[in-house]
């Protein structure tokens, strides 16, 4: 062991008998806890005593002391002497690539050796590194360690990730042909944070060939990636030339037909509809969307759905573009029930911003309203109401 982890080493990690750090902490008869070897060896020589109290032991079993052993583990690997030997078994290209994936496994296996590798400039830029220039197998573990140790990304590494095409491109390929989805995922999430540093950075990986269409491909695809690729997704779309490329390879209602499916956790929906209402600015976005029945659908159920007030907003903001311009689109939402969605989102004490999206709505579809009896909510917006379906146990009678 280097003399540097051995100074290091807390004093109860220490076998009492070889004064090295325990590999199996066995406790015996007196509380006295040992590496088993050790003891093993004592007892073998005929010693009957614990031989740090010397008092004789009444029965000589071993009992795994299981906390001490996972206390250890923890420290070995969060050990900044163990951590870097790990990382540079990992980049050491005289190795089988299955040792450095292995080194690479026990970092981000470990919150601790995660957190120090988070902590120390050299390692992040190593790690970064092996994500572009190691091999395969051990790029994409990399890539991986990196999603989960390194974000928030500096300003430099975000520059260093989507400032090199080679880069934004081998993040691309890597989201749109892994076998594995873990992979993926990592790749979309490190798009994410690159993306989040300035709009430079965005309108880069907006540039970069392929990286879009991977990301909207994901989100496509419907994998387990989709949730990170609906983050990845809304950081390119954040650029105008992304949103662009996104909107025109059908990201938009894709996306919305992806949240209106369920099973999405509540922030990647949110991300998912933030990204289809900056989609909608576009033109070939607004047409995606209008010429889908089942993504101006989703969009309303959105409306009203259970995600968020901040889903809400987004998909209320992203029926107010469509809507605007197709009539088709504004009957399909009224038919749908987003009228007496929206008078309850208004109602509900949602933002003021949301607020302003709905009732911006909600006039462009006062035309689209059934023609039939009326009770007004406010003076702005009357609540249409047939009187054949009128009862005397409800003042107003919402659309479905």
């Amino acid at each position: 062991m280097p003399d540097q982890t051995a100074a290091q080493m807390p004093l109860h990690f220490r076998c009492p008998i070889s004064l090295e750090l325990m590999r199996d902490p066995v406790t015996v008869a007196t509380g006295q806890t040992y590496d088993r070897a050790s003891i093993e060896s004592w007892l073998a020589a005929g010693n009957r005593t614990c031989p740090v109290t010397r008092s004789p032991l009444p029965e000589l079993s071993l009992i795994p002391n299981l906390t001490l052993r996972r206390l250890i583990l923890r420290w070995s690997a969060a050990d900044p002497v163990a951590v870097a030997a790990l990382l540079l078994q990992a980049a050491s290209p005289s190795l089988p690539d299955p040792d450095r994936v292995a080194a690479l496994r026990r970092l981000r296996g470990a919150a601790d050796a995660r957190a120090a590798v988070a902590a120390t400039p050299d390692h992040r830029a190593d790690v970064l590194s092996l994500c572009f220039r190691a091999p395969d197998a051990v790029a994409a573990e990399s890539l991986a360690l990196a999603a989960a140790a390194l974000p928030p990304l500096s300003e430099a590494e975000s520059a260093a990730v989507a400032g090199c095409p080679e880069r934004a491109r081998r993040l691309g390929s890597l989201l749109a042909s892994h076998p594995s989805a873990e992979v993926r995922a990592s790749a979309a999430a490190m798009v994410e944070a690159a993306a989040a540093r300035s709009a430079e950075v965005r309108a880069g990986l907006g540039r970069a060939p392929g990286l879009v269409e991977a990301v909207v491909g994901a989100v496509q695809g419907g994998g387990e990636e989709a949730g990170a690729a609906m983050g990845a997704l809304l950081a390119v779309c954040l650029a105008k030339g992304g949103r662009e490329r996104a909107a025109a390879m059908g990201a938009a209602e894709a996306v919305a037909e992806r949240v209106g499916a369920g099973g999405l956790e509540r922030g990647d929906a949110e991300r998912g509809l933030a990204a289809v209402e900056l989609l909608c600015r576009v033109a070939a976005g607004r047409a995606g969307v209008a010429g889908r029945g089942g993504a101006v659908e989703a969009l309303v159920g959105a409306v009203g759905g259970k995600a968020s007030e901040r889903a809400a907003e987004h998909a209320a903001g992203a029926l107010a573009a469509v809507c605007g311009e197709w009539e088709g689109a504004r009957r399909a939402a009224v038919e749908k029930g987003a009228v007496g969605r929206l008078l309850l989102m208004v109602q509900s004490g949602c933002t003021e911003r949301g607020k302003r999206k709905a009732q911006a709505l909600l006039r462009l579809l006062r035309p689209a309203w059934p023609p039939c009896d009326s009770h007004a909510v406010s003076d702005d917006f009357p609540v249409p109401r047939c009187s054949a379906a009128s009862s005397s146990s409800s003042s107003f009678n919402f659309p479905c």
